[in-house]
């Protein structure tokens, strides 16, 4: 109750309020640091897609990210563009489980796609969520929203 009472207070309310809008000012400037530490060039629209919202388990063994399909558009991606997403997931130091959650044109499905190494198995993954494939790699469709998404798979794998 404490907490609550807190939380209601104006003068609160309003420090947080410009404090979270400095804190999403300096967004912009780390996001071109990640681009230079990673070599991301301008034209490259497949690495781009795959910076904007990676995320990763707590050990590091897992990397996923849900990109929405304006995101996809905003940059003019085509279906090309983003086949090839989850490989470069697996490109990253310490990760056997990549998952590119990509919104597909009907809104609010994603379409899972999924590349692992030993000791996960992509397959049973996907299978979870009524989707297929192999050991190594497998897909899956899943509803909801980006975050809902990249939660359910995080927690499956």
């Amino acid at each position: 109750m404490v907490q609550n009472q807190f939380l209601q207070k104006r003068g609160f309310a309003a420090a947080a309020a410009i404090f979270c809008t400095l804190l999403w000012g300096t967004a912009f400037p780390f996001i071109k640091l990640g681009y230079a530490a990673f070599a991301v060039t301008d034209d490259d629209i497949g690495d781009k897609l795959l910076f904007a919202g990676l995320r990763f388990s707590e050990d590091g063994r897992v990397a996923a990210t849900a990109i929405s399909r304006d995101f996809i558009e905003g940059v003019g991606a085509n279906n090309d563009d983003m086949d090839n997403l989850s490989t470069l997931t697996m490109e990253l130091e310490g990760v056997v489980c990549g998952i590119v959650l990509t919104e597909n044109v009907a809104r609010g499905s994603f379409k899972a796609s999924v590349r692992t190494q030993a000791p996960y198995d992509a397959s049973r993954l996907c299978a979870a969520f009524g989707g297929g494939g192999h050991a190594r790699a497998a897909g899956a469709t899943l509803e909801g929203t980006a975050e809902s998404v990249v939660q359910a798979m995080m927690a499956a794998a």
